[in-house]
């Protein structure tokens, strides 16, 4: 159950995206032999927000490129605007901060991250915090269903070092 109300919350966000700001086309760009439509990204004045999660919206700004082909995110940069609280004011994220994503095709259809850069300041209770992290992920493996999946997780946790080992 978790799991659909994970994709029912994922669904959601995306759907207010929709709501929350305005995107404008402002060109295209090639990248690995496809086309990416480059669009802007601010928020609108009258978008009302409908949780905490989304209020963060009404505080960022940013570009995102959309594959034309598929029609999929191929990458969403952004920046916050204005400082954002969070956890009932016991935190903060300030203006400034800026965030990165690129996903790729890793299969016909299936579109995943590639890289992901976070860079963070802001304050949690009463001390300063600096989150600079960039994650590359690679190698992805269609596991298919369980009886696969556990052949081939098996498969990689023998070719460990220690495997077998007590």
């Amino acid at each position: 159950m978790a799991s659909l109300s994970g994709k029912r919350e994922r669904f959601e966000l995306i759907e207010a995206t929709h709501q929350a700001f305005t995107f404008t086309l402002e060109g295209k760009e090639m990248r690995a032999g496809r086309t990416l439509l480059r669009y802007s990204m601010a928020p609108r004045k009258d978008y009302k927000p409908t949780s905490r999660t989304t209020t963060v919206f009404t505080k960022v700004r940013g570009t995102v490129w959309i594959d034309e082909q598929s029609s999929q995110l191929a990458k969403v940069e952004g920046e916050v605007t204005e400082d954002i609280s969070l956890a009932l004011f016991l935190a903060r994220v300030n203006k400034g901060s800026h965030f990165m994503q690129e996903r790729y095709e890793i299969a016909p259809g299936i579109w995943e991250p590639t890289f992901e850069q976070y860079d963070f300041d802001g304050r949690k209770y009463f001390s300063s915090f600096s989150i600079h992290e960039r994650t590359f992920y690679t190698d992805y493996k269609r596991v298919g269903p369980p009886r696969e999946a556990v052949q081939l997780v098996r498969a990689e946790l023998s070719k460990l070092p220690d495997a077998g080992k007590p």
